[in-house]
């Protein structure tokens, strides 16, 4: 599991609220898991709440660039996801 110090928390709060920052924990909590698949539908079963909530939320997410997905395809004809979480937290963090 990944702690987020208080810092990092406070930034993902003013960035996307309360709701972004239950997600992003949740996202962060699945982050170790190989080829998890982030889902709205998983996410709201994780949560309770809507699958719409989950989606909003997430694309706040998107926007601040605190969660991106880029889909691809290997070469053997598998469809591959690529997430990357909490990466202007760090580039933040870094830069300090």
């Amino acid at each position: 599991m990944t702690y987020l110090s208080w810092e990092e928390k406070r930034y993902i709060l003013d960035c996307v609220g309360e709701a972004g920052l239950v997600l992003f924990e949740w996202m962060m909590s699945k982050a170790g898991i190989p080829e998890y698949e982030f889902t709205d539908d998983k996410s709201a079963a994780a949560t309770g709440w809507s699958k719409r909530k989950c989606q909003e939320t997430r694309l706040k997410l998107e926007k601040a660039n605190l969660f991106s997905k880029e889909s691809y395809v290997g070469s053997n004809n598998k469809k591959m996801n690529i997430y990357t979480i909490g990466q202007k937290i760090q580039d933040r963090l870094d830069k300090k």
